[in-house]
């Protein structure tokens, strides 16, 4: 009998130690990706705003769109200025399904899928690092500030408080080139989707990316060649971060089994 209270008062203490290990490691990633993120946001809005290159590449991927025969962001922002409800749904979808879903996926994966969300992390991350050399390089104007064309921006009609709460230093308004609102969504739905075989989750993971898709070209905030931008941005973080679980990440821990 002691001895069955012995064991099980080392399995109390192990799985105790495991909890305590897995928060600390919690906690410390929590604090390094939201550095990260941090670093990213205040980077991102004090890149100079070349306001003029700006608009000038926003005319240019205007004309690119038409020479490829695909410039319907006009056309599509009209259909839904028409139909309220549907501005009201894309707001609350650009709004509400980036930021606050990215942050609680990545919890969850955390917790319940780690390999993925180490995978999915760096891949952020890395695609982040190439965004912003983009912004940098390419500065572009959203369609939204191009009103003599057309556009609207519905968020700063029918949401004014959100754009309010947007504080300037950690905002750039002519950083519209790659939509990183388009990439990172692709990128969590491929992670979500990875975890589940649930047919209805997956249907639903496959839908997020073609809503922000719309999202982000009804509101004024991209154009469509933006969001290809962003999506071939995150699948190069992708590649990168697959390479480096391969490669880098298998001779750093054989490096530590050395030493």
């Amino acid at each position: 009998m002691e001895r069955m209270l012995g064991i099980s008062g080392r399995s109390r203490l192990s799985i105790s130690r495991l909890s305590e290990t897995r928060i600390s490691g919690f906690i410390k990633e929590l604090i390094v990706v939201s550095g990260a993120f941090l670093l990213y946001s205040l980077v991102r809005g004090t890149i100079g705003e070349k306001i003029g290159h700006a608009f000038a590449n926003a005319a240019s991927l205007i004309d690119l769109e038409k020479s490829l025969g695909f410039f319907w962001e006009l056309q599509m922002q009209n259909w839904v200025l028409d139909h309220t409800p549907l501005i009201h749904f894309f707001n609350q979808v650009y709004i509400w399904g980036f930021g606050p879903l990215i942050i609680i996926s990545a919890v969850w994966l955390y917790w319940c899928r780690r390999s993925y969300y180490v995978l999915y992390r760096n891949a952020l991350l890395i695609s982040g690092g190439i965004a912003l050399l983009c912004f940098y390089l390419l500065p572009t104007a959203p369609p939204r500030f191009l009103q003599w064309v057309g556009f609207e921006d519905t968020i700063g009609i029918f949401v004014s408080a959100y754009r309010s709460s947007q504080m300037d230093g950690f905002l750039n308004h002519y950083a519209a080139f790659p939509s990183m609102h388009f990439g990172w969504i692709l990128l969590l739905s491929m992670a979500l989707f990875s975890t589940t075989r649930s047919l209805p989750l997956r249907i639903v993971w496959v839908l997020l990316p073609v809503l922000m898709f719309l999202a982000i070209i009804v509101t004024g905030n991209h154009f469509i060649v933006d969001a290809i931008a962003g999506g071939a941005v995150a699948l190069v973080g992708l590649l990168i971060s697959l390479a480096m679980r391969r490669y880098v990440i298998p001779i750093r821990l054989a490096q530590g089994n050395i030493g």
